[in-house]
Order: C-alpha cells, then structure tokens, then sequence
C-alpha cells in the first residue's frame, strides 16, 4: 500500500516526492471489494484493516491524475499558439509522473472520513455540477474596422465561480458548426471578490495592442467567427457545463439556446452584448438564450474592473473611457441615444455610447434606422437596380442583395419569380418516383423522391455540401401558372446529433438529420456515376416542417433538386399522379 499522498500508477509503482519508483504489491482484484463490504455489514458495520488496499485500488480507477494538456489546441482552420498547464491535484504529483498515475489520498484511521471520499467519487458527477454553472457569457466583439484580428469575449461569473485552470474552455465555430479552435484556461481567474458581476476578459494581442485597451485576463488567437459563428463556455474533465452563444447565418447546433443572435459585422464598432438578465449573478447553464443578445457598441471589462468603450475614429479603432451615466435621461432630447449628456449624437457620422450605428443622418430605410439602431434582418432596403437580387437588410447595419435563390428564378422582366430553372438535367423515362404524403396529423406527414441520371454525373457536379452548397427541393405546379407548392432546404455545413450533417462518399455526398431542421428533410443521397442511369439521388423528409401543400395539386408536376452555387439541378416532370381512397397519398412516376 502506497503511503499517504503518493501516485500510484496502474503498473503498481509508487512514486515518491522526489520521483524514485519502488514497486509495491498489487491490490487485490477490485472486484472482491462488494464482498469485503457484505462481510463488513455482517460484522456489525466495521470492516476489517486488512481489506483497505482493496479501497485503494477501487479509488485509484476514478481519482486519475490528469495529465499536461496544451495551452491552446490547433484544430482545422490553423495552428494556435501553445503552452503547458498542469492540473490541479490533492497529493502532490512528482513531474516524473506518468499520465495514468492516480492519487491516493490520506486515509489516516478515520472510517467515516474514509467513506465520505468514496460517497464523493461516487457522486462526484452530480456534486462538479455546481462549479462554474452561473457563469455567463456577456459580450463578444469579432473584429473592428474589418480588422478580424480585434476580438475580445467578456464572461461574467459571481463570487467563487472563478475556477477555471484545467477544467473550463472557450470553443469556437464557423458559420456551418464546424469546430475550429479551443482555448483551454491556463489558470484560474484571480479576481472574484463581488458577489456578483465580476469580469473575466479574454482577448486577441490586437486587442490589447489598441490604444487604451483594459488589460486582457487571458489572450487568444483571433478565432471568433463573422458574421456567423458560436462562441461555447464549457467545462472539460472536471463539471460538466456548455454555455454557447450562436448568430449571425450560424447552421449548426445552437445547443437549445434558440435561434441565433444576429450576425456580427466586421466594419465599424460593434459586439454583441447581453441585454436580457433576470437575475443576477448567474442565469445557469441551462437558461442562456440567444435572444438574450444584441447588436451595440463594444464596452469591454477586465478581472480588475478597468472598462472601456471600442469606438473607430479616423478610420482607426481605440478604448475611450466609459462615459457616466447622464444625471437626468428625462432631459435629454428625444433622439439622444449616446452617453453624452449634452444633447443628441445620432446622426452624426460617429458611432457614440449607446448607438448600434450612426450613418450621419436619422432617415430609416438604409438600414440605420432613425434612432441609430440597427433595421431588423430582412427589412427592405435601397435597391441596387438589379431585378433579380433581393434586397435586404442583413440585421447588422448592412444592405444585401442577394441572388435569387430558394425555388426562385430569375426573369428579367419580372425578376425573382416562384417558377422552374431551365437547363437541369433529366431523369431516364419513368426513372423518377415521388412520394407524398398529407396526413390529418402534420406529424405524419412525408416525402420520397428517387431520381435516376440519363446522362453521366460526375462527383464534382454535386459541389461542396460539406461547406458552401445548399441544396433545395422544390416542387412546382408547372401549368400555365407556374408556383412553387413545397420548397425543404438540406443547408451546407453543419452539425447533426454530434456529427456533421453532410459526409463524403466515394461518389458523391449523403446528408442526414434526424432533427429535421429547418425544414423537414431527414435525408439526401447523392450519388454520382459516369454511366447513364448508374448516377442518382434519393430525398426523403417528414413531419410539420415539410409544410405540405393541400391535395389534390395541379399537374403537371415538376420537382428539381436545386443547388446554390452554379446553375446544376436536377429535374423529373409528371404529367399523371395517383391519389389515395383517403386522400392523403399522392404517388408518381416520371414521364
């Protein structure tokens, strides 16, 4: 049996302080200990010394040492800088140690102490839920000036909810859920003495370069995502929390935080801020929605309560200091919005305290609205004088135009229109089938589509689904009234019950989503080939989301698989349909 404060690794070698191994012997099976504590009972509850190494060796399975990890890990999308930090642990661990080495920990002659350690590895898992679960994510800013390399995240956390070294990270997330780089904390935050509101800030080196920026608690690598992304506050091997904050065109798990905040802008000063706080300190790991988030001027913290506020004058972004708080806001003029008591700065060309953004006038329509706010997403903007680009508001002060997409197509004379595209490519007579079904209970509801190639479809037809194509199917009522009747998206990119949605195959892609988000589909094979007919696709969707269109539907009938890059799609026509004795199935086949 080891002594008092040693590591014993699996080999049964004790390491003592100075790292000397010395082989100790072997502890019976753990198996043997249940039996050990059914003899103790029938003794009248004292178990005997003498099975104690067995404790030891049930104890040493769950109290691992854990071993050096980096201070940042490289994932996809670059290298990131690194360093060492090594757990925190009861008895002292000798740097020779190796990496299964357990901890022993005093037992001294005190039973009931002893079964305390074993109720705590026991119900450790339930107990680590407390540590670090009221902390928040407060504000994250992903560049300033187009500059990305100026990025900050700001956590708020009350008294004692600091601890961090080795057993909490940041995660970061492109656009399509895709995991790309995780900061490990090196060490506790060293400031918790409020009750509640304490800042922890972790920032970029630009960041901290800027001119009167508050000292940074922790520095990263710029890897923060815009204009869509997520940022995770989570715990490793020590409690288990995943605290995320998703925007922007984010496609990926949002972790029950709701639909994302909007997305943030690289030009300018602006982060996204939490607004909504119902109590503090501390909304919990499970109440932290992304609706608690928007769009303001960047006004970042430190540990040591040094704050700022992240502006861009002459074309370059500094820290001012944070303005006081106006005595009166009932004095100010209707249209103030800034911290600057003196009167109204919106308007001005400047983004002040207090304003999303100011493009020097108060009319709305540009996505600026009048009181220096950002105009929702979608709202319509100056148009661009192409007919066939939508436009409108991205939510972050900018004005899109965007290509018809969806089940649109362009015509010049009418612009975006709810009509077929030319040009796709056919199936083999009769080598399409469709499938709907419109049960009275939406739940039930379905689509099956199989089309088979009449001429040869390489791999490289199909795009990139894995990270920039969308895929549409579209179902149109093709008279002399075209419309589209069912429209079901299956997006690039993103994350599916853990895994990616999309995956590679030999020759072609197959996307899979249980969830069926957003609208409906559960499956996409695509499947290239250089022979005809060898080459094909199969779509198949279900529940409320499809919002399947009432039966009967006019014919003919076209259904193309539409993609957003290019001009490839995909097409059967059908010209007859059959509809069930109840109603609710139509089935096809192509012509």
């Amino acid at each position: 049996m080891p002594a008092p404060g040693q590591c014993l690794p699996r080999s049964g070698t004790a390491l003592d302080g100075r790292g000397a191994g010395r082989r100790v012997a072997d502890p019976r099976p753990a198996r043997r200990f249940r039996s050990a504590g059914a003899q103790a009972h029938r003794r009248g509850g004292r178990m005997d010394r003498g099975r104690r190494p067995r404790l030891a060796l049930f104890l040493r399975e769950r109290l691992q040492c854990a071993a050096p990890r980096p201070f940042v890990r490289p994932l996809a999308g670059g290298a990131l800088a690194t360093g060492n930090a090594r757990a925190r642990l009861a008895c002292p661990v000798p740097q020779t140690a190796p990496s299964s080495a357990v901890c022993i920990p005093t037992m001294r002659k005190r039973p009931l102490a002893l079964a305390a350690i074993v109720l705590a590895v026991l119900g450790g898992s339930r107990r680590s839920g407390a540590t670090n679960h009221e902390v928040q994510l407060d504000e994250v800013m992903a560049g300033c000036g187009h500059d990305q390399r100026i990025q900050f995240v700001e956590l708020l956390f009350p008294r004692g909810q600091n601890r961090w070294g080795d057993c909490a990270e940041l995660a970061f997330f492109d656009g399509n859920g895709m995991q790309t780089a995780v900061f490990p904390f090196p060490h506790d935050v060293p400031d918790d003495r409020l009750s509640e509101g304490n800042s922890a800030l972790i920032a970029t080196q630009a960041f901290a370069d800027l001119p009167g920026a508050p000292r940074p608690d922790f520095i990263i690598p710029p890897a923060i995502g815009a204009p869509g992304g997520k940022v995770c506050f989570r715990g490793t091997h020590c409690f288990p929390i995943d605290i995320c904050l998703s925007y922007g065109d984010f496609r990926g798990n949002t972790e029950g935080a709701g639909s994302p905040a909007p997305g943030l802008p690289l030009g300018g000063a602006t982060s996204l801020q939490r607004f909504q706080r119902f109590e503090d300190p501390g909304l919990g790991d499970q109440n932290q929605f992304n609706s608690d988030f928007r769009l303001a001027a960047p006004a970042p913290r430190n540990d040591q309560g040094m704050a700022g506020l992240v502006v861009v004058r002459d074309g370059a972004c500094h820290v001012e200091p944070s303005a006081p708080p106006c005595p009166d806001l009932g004095g100010l003029p209707g249209g103030a919005m800034a911290g600057d008591c003196g009167g109204p700065s919106c308007g001005n060309g400047v983004i002040d305290a207090g304003e999303e953004c100011d493009d020097g006038n108060t009319v709305s329509g540009d996505c600026c609205s009048a009181s220096c706010r950002f105009e929702p997403s979608g709202t319509p903007c100056t148009e661009d004088g192409d007919l066939c680009t939508i436009d409108r508001c991205n939510g972050a002060g900018t004005c899109e135009h965007a290509p018809c997409g969806g089940c649109l197509t362009c015509d010049p004379s009418a612009g975006c229109v709810a009509r077929p595209a030319g040009g796709c490519k056919a199936t083999v007579p009769g080598g399409a089938s469709l499938m709907l079904t419109n049960a009275p209970a939406d739940r039930k509801d379905r689509l099956s589509w199989h089309w088979a190639a009449s001429a040869p479809t390489p791999k490289a037809d199909f795009g990139d689904p894995l990270h920039s194509t969308d895929y549409q199917l579209c179902l149109y009522e093709n008279g002399e009234q075209p419309a589209a009747r069912l429209g079901a998206t299956a997006p690039a990119g993103g994350i599916c019950a853990g895994a990616p949605c999309w995956k590679a195959t030999r020759a072609g892609f197959h996307y899979a989503d249980k969830a069926l988000t957003p609208d409906g589909l559960l499956s996409v094979r695509l499947k290239g080939a250089a022979a005809p007919a060898k080459s094909t696709i199969v779509v198949a969707g279900n529940g409320p989301r499809l919002r399947m269109p009432p039966f009967p539907v006019r014919t003919p009938l076209r259904v193309q698989l539409r993609k957003s890059d290019g001009n490839a799609c995909w097409e059967a026509s059908y010209s007859k349909v059959h509809l069930s004795r109840s109603g609710a199935r139509l089935t096809a086949k192509s012509d």
